[in-house]
């Protein structure tokens, strides 16, 4: 059952992940500023950067840390895919398009917002069954996943607002 229950996460986390592709606010453009500044000129000074065109850093360290590891996570699946593609002929080149484009970057920074928003909707099924309630875990998550203002908060816009409601249902 555990399986079974990891499966429907990581399926609801993979929906989310195709259905942010074509949407993105411009916020997301910073983290991907943001991470990249990290990852070519190191943390130190970070938040003192200027980034012409771009918000200033205003997220904590912690959420900024989760934008380099995703981007990170892009830069690495980038390299492999071109690194595939280069050298065995019948790798699926299609694949190339999909990685180069840029909403697929985007939705990558997504990461932290969509993994917090599915591991939220996983503690609420762990309270429902802590206190007991005789509501269905599948209508627990069905109005959780797919209430319209979450999807926008975390799927379209990216924000990572349930990272801090994760640590408070958690606490």
């Amino acid at each position: 059952m555990k399986k079974f229950s990891f499966l429907i996460y990581f399926f609801i986390f993979g929906i989310f992940f195709v259905m942010s592709l074509p949407y993105y606010s411009g916020d997301v453009k910073n983290h991907v500023i943001w991470a990249q500044s990290i990852l070519d000129q190191g943390i130190v000074g970070f938040y003192e950067r200027y980034f012409h065109d771009y918000a200033f850093q205003s997220y904590p360290p912690i959420s900024t840390g989760l934008f380099v590891v995703s981007l990170g996570l892009y830069n690495l699946l980038y390299n492999l895919i071109h690194f595939l593609n280069i050298q065995i002929p019948v790798f699926p080149s299609q694949l190339i398009y999909f990685i180069e484009d840029f909403n697929t970057k985007i939705a990558f920074l997504k990461f932290p917002a969509l993994l917090f928003t599915v591991l939220t909707g996983y503690l609420l099924v762990k309270y429902k069954e802590l206190l007991k309630l005789k509501i269905s875990s599948k209508i627990v998550l069905g109005l959780f996943f797919v209430n319209p203002a979450f999807i926008y908060i975390s799927v379209i816009w990216g924000q990572i607002d349930f990272m801090q409601a994760f640590f408070i249902l958690w606490a």
